[in-house]
């Protein structure tokens, strides 16, 4: 569909500027029942009509409209877009999902006339694939990115920096659907070529996106120093709410680390930016990692008050990834307040909509969970089953940090269910450092309450033995399945 103002555009472009002759044939078309008009003023076109439309209209006629329809749309997406980060934000993605079907067209003839039609997918391109991950939507976006990233790769040489930009992008859905290797090799193929821009801010964004990538996968300082690089980048380039995301991102490393006074600085910090900017999506993001820490010291009232404040935020925002988020996050504070049943409605509404959005951290981490309030209420076989899930999904992943995790989750319901050799996956989970800080306080608390000894004279296990010895003990036939 469209509205108005496209259509005048449109028309105006195509040279039906004489007393508004374009919208008298619209007003003709929908008295023939050609086109509809929708109550809320906008107006449908049957897909059939446009075919035959473009059939019979001359080739030259017909490129002039396509161009014309994708140089209004590129403006549009750009001038919404732009809004992103401010107290209209919410009104202009909710815009923006009106037109996303006119954005995707307009993105598909500019994309058939690369490289000439660079300036337009520039311009386009960040806006369309924010709004793909703010709604969750990237199992699509990695589609029609792949594509254009490859078309860009064969033609490179006429559009070098938007090629690397769109390398770029994909990593960034790449990394949201947990794909982090993929993502970690795109972005590193492609930083030079970023660095080597003029605005600088491609290169920062790009920083911080590897950092995510290499901090799932274990490798801390490099996430480190990426993240440092990303934020002096962006400081230098002077925006605040890509300094204040950097500032989050740091502060989930220290929280990993347990170092949780630098992490709730880094979040102060970067609340006090997002709510200069009247940015509530950056706000919400904050209220979610404060709860975080006011969690992982024990405050689950003011956790949940976090918590709740951030989802309904996000709902506002329709941030599908941020409202799953905090139901993970909500279930973990009714775990921990022995409502285990509630744990599993809240891990089980986030682990549909992490599988629906193709986002594998949060399936990972919402089976954990929901297997750990199943353990919880006594259900020991489905927690078994439901972390053994979460396990392979993890490894599917290739994060450390949520293997590790798991595995202490494995070896905690293995030693519920008698079985000694829970004990090995208890020690490796909660001695390895990449064992967030929080699941290592946890596992030593249950340890020390079952009287299972950490530190013994015995070879350390490797991750991946941690894995195969799971597997075995979580296969069908092994002890606690058959008693």
């Amino acid at each position: 569909g469209f509205d108005g103002a496209a259509a005048r555009a449109v028309a105006a472009a195509a040279g039906e500027t004489a007393g508004g002759a374009g919208l008298r044939r619209l007003s003709a078309l929908v008295d023939k029942s050609l086109v509809q008009r929708q109550p809320n003023g906008r107006y449908q076109l049957h897909e059939a009509i446009r075919l035959f439309a473009e059939e019979r209209a001359a080739a030259a006629d017909w490129a002039q409209v396509r161009a014309a329809h994708a140089r209004y749309y590129a403006d549009f997406w750009a001038a919404q877009g732009s809004k992103h980060g401010g107290p209209e934000a919410e009104a202009a993605f909710r815009a923006l999902g009106v037109e996303v079907e006119n954005g995707r067209f307009a993105w598909q003839w500019a994309l058939a006339g690369w490289p000439e039609t660079a300036d337009l997918l520039g311009r386009m391109l960040p806006h369309l694939s924010l709004f793909y991950l703010r709604r969750g939507r990237s199992l699509e976006a990695v589609d029609w990115l792949a594509e254009a990233a490859d078309g860009a790769a064969d033609g490179a040489a006429g559009a070098p920096l938007l090629a690397a930009r769109l390398q770029h992008q994909l990593a960034k859905h790449e990394e949201a659907l947990g794909r982090f290797t993929e993502a970690r090799a795109r972005l590193l193929a492609h930083l030079s070529a970023l660095e080597a821009g003029a605005n600088q801010a491609y290169a920062a964004d790009a920083w911080e996106t590897l950092g995510r990538a290499q901090r799932h996968l274990g490798d801390l300082a490099a996430a480190e120093t990426a993240f440092q690089r990303s934020l002096a980048l962006h400081r230098a380039v002077g925006r605040p709410s890509s300094i204040a995301g950097v500032l989050n991102a740091l502060g989930v490393l220290a929280k990993n680390g347990g170092r949780y006074a630098e992490a709730e600085a880094f979040y102060g910090e970067s609340l006090a930016i997002f709510r200069a900017q009247a940015d509530r999506a950056g706000v919400a993001i904050c209220l979610i990692n404060l709860g975080n820490i006011a969690n992982v010291r024990g405050d689950y009232a003011r956790a949940r008050a976090h918590y709740e404040e951030g989802h309904a935020l996000t709902a506002a925002a329709e941030d599908r990834p941020n409202m799953a988020i905090c139901l993970l996050n909500l279930g973990s504070v009714a775990a921990a307040t022995g409502d285990a049943a509630a744990a599993e409605r809240y891990f089980a509404d986030s682990l549909a909509l992490g599988r629906e959005m193709g986002r594998g951290v949060i399936v990972a981490t919402a089976l954990n969970g929901l297997g750990q309030a199943q353990l919880a209420g006594g259900k020991l076989a489905a927690a078994r089953g439901t972390l053994r899930e979460a396990l392979e999904t993890a490894v599917g992943l290739q994060a450390e940090g949520m293997i590790l995790t798991v595995l202490g989750a494995i070896g905690r319901a293995l030693l519920l269910g008698g079985e000694a050799q829970g004990a090995q996956l208890l020690r490796l989970a909660a001695g390895h450092a990449n064992t967030p800080h929080y699941v290592q306080e946890e596992l030593a608390a249950f340890a020390a309450g079952r009287g299972v000894p950490l530190a013994i004279e015995e070879r350390e296990l490797a991750v991946a033995e941690g894995v195969r010895l799971a597997y075995a003990l979580l296969s069908p036939g092994s002890a606690a399945e058959a008693g």
